[in-house]
């Protein structure tokens, strides 16, 4: 049994908006973020000598090569650091609702950086780039918060407005017809789980197994289609196959089967949920 949580109430939500578009908020091109953080904290991102196990935070969120923010690892399977900044929780369950946090969890963590903040810190200190960096940015020494901070900030600037934000601030002829057929279909299909700035990522799913509860937060569909495998353990290739896991476990209500124009329709709207490459990448 699959039961998904607060579901009636963004179906009320949902009813009450109708169908317009105000489900939806875009992404904008302001800068909300302080420049000189956020590219310390991108140099902090990439580095691989301040952790224990010599790996970045791109190892698993990769936007060097491939600017998905994401791995193609089957398990786990990270979500996308692409405008993560804008998610109202973090982590596969939504266990944390603090960016700067979850920053600090993740170093920690034997999943992440797997390195003790005073280890962390310790190996920052003997790169002697960083002194200068904190020193000028900060006006002390590197502390974990800093590092929280700059972090922090280089994700804010990891924002990838598309097509689909200009739509939404008003210029309808953005959307081709079958992209405008694609969120009519989306609109009654999907939003219950897949709404606000990221098209999800601000609602938990419980599924039941065996008495057995397990929650998982709904992924955002930002950049959907360049982030594949799918689902958190990787176990499907294609968006195709997503609609097949979810049909089959009674999560997708209306519609058991997606086929024929609707799915050539679905799919070019989220082509248009594709992005730019966020400027402090390039």
């Amino acid at each position: 049994m699959h039961i998904v949580k607060f579901a009636l109430c963004f179906v009320i939500f949902v009813s009450f908006l109708g169908a317009n578009d105000r489900i939806f908020t875009p992404i904008t091109n302001e800068i909300d973020y302080d420049v000189s953080k956020a590219m310390l904290g991108k140099k902090l991102f990439f580095d691989q000598r301040i952790s224990k196990r010599s790996m970045s935070c791109e190892n698993c969120h990769h936007l060097a090569r491939e600017v998905t923010g994401t791995s193609h690892w089957r398990y786990p399977n990270p979500s996308t650091i692409l405008n993560a900044s804008l998610n109202k929780m973090y982590g596969s369950a939504g266990e944390h609702t603090n960016l700067r946090d979850y920053i600090k969890f993740k170093i920690q963590s034997p999943k992440g950086l797997g390195t003790q903040t005073h280890e962390l810190i310790n190996r920052i200190k003997k790169i002697p780039d960083y002194a200068n960096l904190f020193e000028n940015i900060y006006g002390s020494g590197a502390n974990v918060k800093f590092v929280q901070d700059a972090i922090a900030n280089f994700i804010q600037a990891l924002k990838t407005p598309s097509k689909f934000d200009d739509y939404l601030l008003g210029n309808k002829n953005a959307l081709a017809s079958d992209e405008k057929a694609g969120l009519k279909f989306f609109r009654k299909s999907c939003i219950p789980c897949h709404n606000g700035v990221n098209l999800g990522g601000n609602l938990i799913i419980t599924q039941t197994t065996s008495g057995k509860n397990a929650y998982q937060k709904v992924p955002i569909l930002r950049n959907i289609l360049k982030t594949a495998p799918y689902f958190y353990n990787g176990s499907a290739n294609t968006i195709k196959e997503v609609f097949i896991l979810l049909a089959n476990k009674d999560i997708v209500v209306k519609h058991k089967e997606i086929n024929g124009d609707d799915l050539k329709n679905l799919m070019a709207f989220l082509e248009t949920l594709n992005g730019k490459t966020p400027e402090i990448l390039k």
